[in-house]
């Protein structure tokens, strides 16, 4: 293939450009076609695609049919980013019109270094110039994603290990994000949890945590854009804590309503 083009369509669609790969460069190898499907090992491949990001190597094999698109023993470098792993798409007649919610991913990622410049490409709300090493299994549509066994580690050493739940994150209107998550291990700060999580998120972090320092916490998290629900066990520089906490409209302190219980062991108030 040289300075060849592939773009998938659907006409139906809110947004008819699915996929739009240009300056298409690399070896193929089996590439067969039989009706609408598609397969190919693909040896080697770069690509700009139509978001700008350019994709300076890509391997694996590669299949597209009517209900799924596949690419196993994925290879993938680009200019600020690397990852090893595999990919399926699900999807049925009329899912691509409403992509974020019925495509159906399941995307094993075994070993990832992921920029979040790049990641700004598809979703604006990270931060500049960070770098993230992680490992997981991404299931579900866009707006309904679990990252099962999630393993991340930023350049700050925060390190996040647990199973997450993002549902929303692509809605303009409705209830707004919504995360639970099931941490086996959580190590940061209030700042660096600002700067790895999306701004949706992290700006609706309380404040309060800055107070306490560098924290290990283990347990449950419940976080919308104005509720906050906790069973959590939290090591900080103030001490220790256990915390089966509701707090509504956290982000209004004037109106903020505080339901549970928090134990505390040598902490410094």
């Amino acid at each position: 293939v040289t300075n060849g083009r592939y773009h998938l369509t659907n006409e139906n669609a809110v947004t008819p450009r699915i996929l739009d790969f240009q300056k298409l460069n690399g070896e193929l190898e089996d590439f067969f076609i039989k009706g609408s499907d598609i397969t190919a090992n693909i040896q080697k491949l770069s690509l700009l695609d139509h978001r700008q990001l350019f994709v300076k190597n890509l391997k694996g094999g590669f299949t597209y049919t009517k209900t799924q698109m596949k690419l196993d023993k994925l290879e993938l470098v680009t200019s600020e980013s690397a990852l090893k792993g595999a990919v399926t798409l699900t999807y049925g007649k009329d899912d691509m019109k409403d992509f974020v919610n019925r495509v159906k991913f399941d995307f094993n990622v075994d070993r990832a270094t992921v920029s979040s410049n790049e990641l700004n490409l598809f979703y604006n709300e990270f931060g500049k110039n960070q770098k993230y090493y992680l490992s997981t299994r991404l299931t579900g549509p866009m707006n309904n994603f679990v990252l099962h066994d999630l393993k991340l580690l930023d350049n700050e050493l925060s390190e996040i290990i647990g199973t997450v739940n993002f549902r929303h994150l692509f809605d303009k209107a409705g209830p707004g994000f919504y995360m639970n998550g099931d941490f086996d291990r959580v190590t940061s700060t209030y700042a660096n949890l600002r700067g790895i999580m999306p701004r949706i998120l992290g700006r609706s972090l309380p404040e309060m945590l800055e107070k306490f320092g560098r924290v290990d916490m283990v347990g449950k998290v419940i976080l919308t854009k104005k509720d906050l629900t906790t069973d959590l066990y939290v090591m900080s520089e103030l001490g220790e804590a256990e915390a089966d906490l509701e707090i509504k409209d956290f982000n209004q302190k004037n109106i903020a309503a505080y339901k549970g219980t928090i134990d505390l062991n040598n902490f410094n108030l």
